[in-house]
């Protein structure tokens, strides 16, 4: 639970009483899935809402998430994304490790 104090020059003119839940949980040994949600609870308002899936071994790191803020102010339109992340690992480590990588590339 968050409490925030108004600030005209951010376009909110009264406070706020939030609630913030994110959930993250493993599907599988390399899945895992993630869902969140912001809510105004003076207005009974979703503020933001996200959802996301992440694949992740020893090579390779790749999350993709979708999320919409669904409240307006003075500097923030209102806005969905689409995020897609990719991080590789360990791809051409074969000198300087002693634990031997699946990921090189040769």
């Amino acid at each position: 639970m968050v409490n925030l104090i108004s600030d005209p020059s951010e376009g909110t003119s009264s406070d706020l009483k939030e609630l913030i839940l994110n959930f993250n949980s493993s599907l599988t040994k390399n899945w895992s899935g993630k869902i969140g949600l912001r809510r105004n609870l003076v207005n009974n308002e979703n503020i933001n809402a996200s959802v996301g899936l992440n694949f992740k071994n020893e090579c390779i790191d790749i999350d993709l998430s979708l999320s919409r803020r669904n409240t307006a102010t003075n500097l923030l339109p209102k806005d969905s994304r689409i995020d897609l992340v990719v991080n590789f690992g360990n791809i051409g480590s074969r000198y300087g490790s002693s634990k031997t990588s699946k990921c090189i590339i040769e």
